[in-house]
């Protein structure tokens, strides 16, 4: 007797998941406020959003393990997270998420377990589909920059990626202003990945240096044993400046927003001859401009297609790192605090203070 045809079959891909993105307390959840951020004292929400890059699956997973410094109370109230059928190529988010806490510690009031404070929590997904520890920051983290601040998010991104450590152990001065070593600092910090990721020697514009003692500084106004000289060596390198005239960095003044918006769009950039002219329509936030004399196209009132810093401002405003003030003005002359610096910084640099 013949045997039966066998039925042809179908391979299907092993489904595989990526994490792509973590939001954290993204509503108000009785004891949280809906910010964006963990704090002391709050129970949030925990989105996390994963990629499949295989075959369609039905996706759930489970949160343990969260911890963190030592002295406050970590919590997890709502272990499970359901993300539905992930289809292949698709993102997704959870839709019934996990919930976590953190309770303020006894001594917050005159520090914190640690100025930077991170908490981990680990998650599995179902069906073996693999798992991710997840560094979540807490906020609150300098006395002076409540979470009212216009710029508390932006401070706590450059916190959390190791650009700043406050002004003293417990404060951060967003009200100070910036001048040109103390940018150097920042903008060294936030293009290497922290501070221990810009280098005491290397090449800059075809020309050794070595920030060390008896060694070269390219800059007579700064000397290799400073303890920033690397810093701006660094920025030299990376083509964000050139000093203030040949020779010299020019450390001490302060810094105008003109100025700031020529130094971060040339480090996002890579050159100053990277910055375009003419640009747009940017394919996030639809913004164009031109500082092209003969085609002008500006935004901001103030600046005008003589300024040298017009395509920068522009760059920057169409990109949707800054968006000058209300009356449609960017105020050049006007001098950058280490709060405005720190939006620059962290949006310019795209610093997410939570992901993968």
């Amino acid at each position: 007797m013949a045997r039966p045809a066998s039925k042809a079959t179908t391979p299907t891909a092993t489904p595989h998941l990526t994490p792509v993105a973590l939001t954290i307390d993204p509503s108000n959840l009785g004891s949280s406020d809906g910010n964006g951020i963990l704090e002391p004292g709050e129970q949030v929400v925990v989105r996390p959003s994963w990629k499949n890059v295989g075959g369609s699956i039905s996706l759930a997973g489970a949160i343990l393990n969260y911890t963190g410094p030592a002295g406050p109370t970590y919590t997890i109230t709502g272990g499970g997270a359901a993300y539905g059928v992930i289809a292949s190529g698709a993102t997704n988010a959870c839709t019934d998420c996990y919930q976590l806490g953190v309770s303020i510690p006894p001594s917050l009031a005159t520090s914190r377990p640690a100025t930077h404070w991170d908490s981990t929590v680990s998650e599995t997904l179902s069906s073996g589909q693999g798992s991710k520890t997840w560094t979540i920051h807490v906020g609150d983290s300098f006395l002076d920059v409540p979470r009212s601040h216009t710029f508390y998010s932006f401070i706590e991104r450059l916190l959390h990626f190791g650009v700043t450590a406050g002004c003293t152990l417990t404060t951060y001065c967003p009200d100070d202003n910036v001048f040109r070593l103390q940018m150097a600092v920042f903008i060294a910090r936030t293009q290497a990945g922290g501070d221990a990721n810009v280098p005491a020697s290397g090449v800059a514009q075809g020309q050794p240096y070595n920030c060390v003692s008896g060694g070269a500084s390219l800059f007579t106004d700064i000397a290799p044993t400073n303890p920033f000289c690397r810093h701006v060596h660094y920025i030299f390198s990376t083509n964000v400046t050139t000093g203030c005239e040949p020779g010299k960095y020019c450390p001490d003044p302060n810094v105008t927003r003109a100025q700031m918006a020529l130094f971060v769009a040339r480090g996002i950039q890579g050159s100053d001859a990277a910055v375009p002219m003419t640009y747009g329509p940017d394919p996030v936030t639809g913004r164009s401009y031109s500082c092209n004399p003969g085609a002008p196209n500006l935004f901001f009132t103030d600046v005008t297609t003589a300024d040298i810093f017009c395509r920068h401002a522009h760059f920057l405003w169409a990109t949707n790192v800054i968006s000058g003030f209300p009356d449609g003005s960017y105020g050049p002359s006007l001098l950058v605090t280490r709060g405005a610096m720190a939006k620059f910084l962290a949006n310019g640099f795209g610093l997410r203070l939570y992901g993968p």
